[in-house]
């Protein structure tokens, strides 16, 4: 399954015209969830951009979420990545 969400991430950031796109991880909280890096570029402003695909086997919902770092703190962004979880 997770090699589902991985392909649906890149999938995700390049549709979006996002450049540079890397693998990245596993989401901490939510079994079948994979993010990848990509970068939006735009006149002179190059931002990371955080790209998740998940899926809630248990609603059976997919969800394909974009996080814009503007102010280059990666480690921000990787904390917002890492918290995500699925709510009842």
């Amino acid at each position: 399954m997770l090699n589902s969400q991985k392909n649906g991430a890149v999938e995700t950031a390049t549709s979006l015209g996002l450049t540079d796109v890397k693998y990245g991880s596993y989401l901490p909280h939510i079994k079948n969830a994979y993010y990848v890096t990509a970068h939006d570029k735009y006149g002179d402003e190059d931002n990371l951009v955080y790209v998740i695909a998940a899926v809630n086997e248990k609603k059976q919902l997919a969800y394909e979420i974009t996080i814009y770092i503007y102010d280059d703190n990666i480690s921000v962004g990787k904390d917002i990545v890492d918290s995500f979880r699925f709510i009842d």
